[in-house]
């Protein structure tokens, strides 16, 4: 295997058993709520849940086939509505002035 797949493998893991679970565990979480290592348990539990369940309604449900475009369109739907909620959060707490 070159240098070239094994960086796609491992950002691929990465894109697929983490990110998902990291953006939703700030959703749920405070910064400084929980350390560190329980943050990356917590996303790693949460993005195989949310994306191995999405998947398979996705499939079963919707009737979906599973490839790899289904996969990346599905993650960044479930990623980036707790990114927007986070900030949506953050700017109303500016807005209102509390700390």
């Amino acid at each position: 295997m070159s240098l070239l797949e094994y960086l796609r493998v491992i950002l691929g893991c990465a894109f697929m058993l983490f990110l998902p679970g990291f953006a939703w565990s700030y959703f749920f979480f405070k910064k400084g709520e929980i350390s560190h290592i329980e943050r990356i348990g917590i996303s790693i539990g949460l993005s195989i849940a949310i994306v191995c369940l999405s998947l398979f309604l996705m499939n079963k449900a919707i009737g979906f086939e599973i490839n790899l475009l289904n996969c990346v369109v599905l993650i960044l739907v479930l990623t980036i509505p707790p990114i927007l909620l986070i900030m949506l959060k953050a700017r109303l707490k500016k807005s209102r002035g509390d700390d």
